[in-house]
């Protein structure tokens, strides 16, 4: 350091870390609960919890003003109304000549809160001749390998579905041991699970091959405003999660991915680069040199010959009703034997499994599908 004519140094000092951290991160010291709303205090600090599309109309001798967060809520004389998106906000509370300033957070009125038709598809195959398949659904799986998230279905008073990520959830984590479910530890959770941003789950390798059952409740529930709270079994393996028609086609095509979960029933498609000009499915096997083709999901190698793959379907559907028909144009041709009628010669399915040379050499390669419709 220096003015480039007299420098000075000295030896660095300690490291300093500064963690910007709010006051209301940790657990309140005092919690008040009334019918639609819930004061928290945090030492000398109290902040108010509201509820959204409501209107709080206090005794005549409040007024209150706003002062940050005019998107959340208004103030009008005695009445704080909340809109319909939570966040937070600052208000002024003027009472008998004082005025005090409060933090207050908006958080979604949850009126319905109840398992997802996901979730409850499974649930529906523990139940005998409830589904199209034969065997009654035993286990769940949840892979360790990416994030997941819990299949909600949470409606507000407006009938309106509120998003997962805008919601503040509490889960309490068992695992199963012995005939019964005990409780793991908060001090402990981290060992197990991650709680990631809006509402993203991510378990541990610890998790692997044990069984656990996820209890959610909304965290903020005054008197008039309780729910139930849900319960998630699952028992965990070394595998990705998947939602979407698009993450079933990134994992199925990666060789480093050997387990695969489904969470959701979902439809089918094909990417554009899947596609002729004319909308008709690439109707041909793929090679080395030109591995794209029209199969909707497709994992192809000649040089990998023990590969495996497992799809845990979880009782979900696959629908590939809506996909684009082949045509004597889309790449194949027609069979060779038609005379009065096309027969197209059809190369491309939904699922297709090419791993390992095709010269007649030991391939040890093998795919399973367990519990899945597919349409």
């Amino acid at each position: 350091m220096g003015d480039e004519v007299n420098n000075y140094h000295s030896e660095p000092s300690d490291i300093y870390k500064h963690k910007n951290e709010s006051i209301y991160s940790g657990d309140p010291t005092e919690v008040a609960v009334y019918d639609y709303f819930i004061i928290e205090t945090f030492d000398e600090t109290k902040r108010y919890i509201f509820y959204t599309n409501l209107d709080y109309q206090f005794a005549s001798t409040y007024t209150f003003e706003m002062v940050t967060g005019q998107e959340f809520a208004t103030a009008s004389a005695n009445t704080i109304s909340t809109n319909g998106i939570s966040g937070s906000f600052k208000f002024r509370m003027i009472r008998d000549g004082s005025t005090v300033t409060y933090d207050a957070l908006v958080v979604h009125d949850i009126k319905q809160f109840a398992i997802g038709n996901n979730y409850q598809a499974f649930l529906n195959a523990k139940v005998a001749n409830q589904t199209a398949f034969i065997d009654e659904a035993v286990e769940y799986y949840v892979g360790s390998g990416n994030e997941f998230y819990l299949d909600l279905r949470m409606v507000n008073n407006q009938g309106q579905r509120i998003p997962l990520a805008q919601t503040l959830l509490d889960y309490t984590l068992y695992q199963y041991d012995t005939g019964n479910f005990i409780e793991i530890a908060a001090g402990n959770l981290d060992d197990y699970i991650a709680f990631l941003p809006n509402n993203q789950l991510q378990l541990t390798p610890l998790t692997i091959g044990g069984t656990f059952k996820l209890v959610v409740e909304p965290k903020y529930q005054a008197n008039s405003m309780q729910v139930a709270p849900l319960e998630f079994i699952f028992t965990v393996n070394n595998g990705v999660n998947v939602y979407t028609n698009q993450q079933l086609k990134t994992y199925f095509s990666n060789y480093n991915v050997h387990t695969i979960n489904i969470h959701a029933s979902f439809i089918a498609e094909l990417s554009s680069e899947q596609k002729n000009l004319d909308g008709s499915p690439i109707n041909r096997d793929p090679t080395v040199s030109n591995p794209v083709t029209g199969n909707v999901y497709q994992r192809y190698s000649a040089t990998i010959a023990d590969d495996t793959l497992t799809i845990q379907g979880n009782f979900m559907s696959i629908d590939g009703s809506t996909l684009p028909f082949n045509n004597a144009s889309s790449g194949s041709g027609t069979v060779g034997f038609a005379q009065s009628f096309e027969v197209i010669n059809v190369k491309v399915g939904m699922f297709y499994y090419g791993m390992g040379p095709s010269d007649g050499s030991t391939n040890d390669s093998s795919f399973t599908m367990n519990n899945l419709i597919v349409k």
